[in-house]
């Protein structure tokens, strides 16, 4: 019964003795999922959808897909160089457009990154064949051709708080700034793609093919 006793009060003091350091290497596990869901980053991750879209008026693609290109983004210290050079490589007709938007959401208080900006057909044509005939998931229900971002007229955003990507951001305000500035936001949709915004100028999917005539190599006048 004594021997018990000492037992038990060995066993309290052994855990009374415990330092913090032993504390974090018993639940570290538990720990870091906290911190990750804390961030954002975990749940991000588990938001994967595979989502249907019309591709003649709307381009749909999953988190997965953004988060990739944010990924990118972060390999570079200065990401307010890498938003430039995707701009700079838009559609002259909406590049203003995209500055100004970037720049009011900047005095709200909302810091802002290009994550994908034009795409050439046969990069359109890589990202739709992933999950389909390349390994991965799904990530866009768009072929070459079929997305605005091949005639480089639309753009993701994410905001960033300093090298972070934040998914749980507001985007309904930011939705609304994108389109103050005259822009279609994903968001509007049967099927939501908030990181998306786009300029059409009133034309089809359909109707901007046929101004391309094939000629990929430069933009569709507007």
């Amino acid at each position: 019964m004594r021997a018990a006793r000492g037992d038990q009060r060995g066993n309290q003091r052994g855990e009374q003795g415990r330092t913090f350091s032993d504390f974090v290497g018993l639940h570290w596990g538990k720990i870091l999922i906290a911190l990750l869901w804390g961030s954002g980053l975990l749940e991000c991750n588990l938001q994967t959808r595979e989502i249907i879209a019309d591709a003649d008026s709307q381009e749909i693609e999953s988190d997965l897909f953004h988060i990739q290109n944010v990924s990118q983004l972060q390999k570079y210290r200065n990401m307010d160089k890498i938003s430039e050079q995707r701009i700079e490589q838009l559609h002259p007709k909406i590049r203003t457009a995209v500055r100004a938007f970037i720049e009011d959401a900047k005095k709200q208080g909302i810091t802002l990154r290009v994550t994908s900006g034009y795409r050439s057909v046969a990069e359109q044509d890589k990202l739709f064949a992933q999950g389909r005939t390349a390994g991965g998931k799904k990530v866009t229900n768009a072929r070459g051709g079929q997305s605005w971002h091949n005639y480089g007229l639309a753009i993701d955003v994410v905001q960033m708080v300093g090298q972070t990507p934040i998914w749980k951001a507001d985007w309904e305000r930011i939705g609304k700034i994108g389109e103050a500035h005259g822009f279609e936001w994903g968001g509007r949709w049967k099927f939501v793609d908030k990181p998306h915004f786009q300029m059409r100028f009133g034309l089809t999917i359909s109707q901007a093919q046929a101004k391309k005539k094939e000629n990929w190599d430069k933009f569709i006048e507007i």
